[in-house]
């Protein structure tokens, strides 16, 4: 998943240990790649890739804002310039519109969020619009739908091959051909597979 580095001191470890090399120095608004979180004497390190490609760890006590994907719920949605009612708006979303939630902003006295569209176009909207958090994709996710589908598909085959055999053994009967299964399997095999390759992390 992305995140937002909110801390003004985000150091880079090249390990998930405060005593290994620094890498480098994330700055306040950068975005990273968040990956797993690993334990070391007691503290928490996340694993993160840097958009320029770098790679290491941050202590998991620094601030972040995670960056989520999300649909609109609200008929409509003006995106402004600034998170202002009057600034210039950018553009206007519809129901059902997908959309990153960036940050969290302040004006007139009211909340606001900081949003980017497919095309990259970033923007506020009023923090009192109704949106809905979407599930995120990652490895993870993916990894465990192609282990779910391998099992509904294996288990559909051995159902079928089970049954048949048994009523061979027998001289003619009924079996059972679990194709439900085997299909269901076979989808959420690909679905994970898919979810696997294109994942970030």
């Amino acid at each position: 998943m992305k995140a937002r580095i909110i801390d003004q001191r985000a150091i880079v470890y090249s390990q998930p240990d405060a005593a290994s090399p620094v890498v480098t120095q994330a700055h306040p608004g950068e975005e990273v790649e968040m990956g797993g979180v690993k334990k070391r004497d007691g503290n928490s390190f996340v694993s993160v890739k840097l958009a320029n490609g770098q790679t290491g760890y941050l202590e998991g006590n620094v601030r972040i804002f995670h960056i989520k994907p999300v649909i609109l719920e609200d008929k409509q949605a003006e995106v402004h310039a600034e998170p202002s009612a009057s600034s210039p708006i950018k553009a206007r979303y519809q129901r059902r519109a997908r959309f990153m939630l960036v940050d969290n902003a302040t004006g007139d006295g009211k909340p606001w969020v900081k949003v980017r569209d497919e095309s990259g176009v970033e923007g506020f909207i009023s923090g009192s619009t109704r949106i809905k958090r979407l599930a995120e994709i990652s490895k993870a996710v993916g990894r465990k739908n192609m282990w779910v589908g391998g099992l509904w598909c294996v288990g559909g085959a051995v159902v079928t091959v089970g049954t048949y055999s048994f009523a061979a053994s027998g001289g003619g009967g009924t079996y059972f051909v679990a194709w439900g299964a085997v299909l269901f399997g076979g989808y959420q095999f690909l679905k994970g597979l898919y979810q696997f390759m294109t994942a970030p992390v």
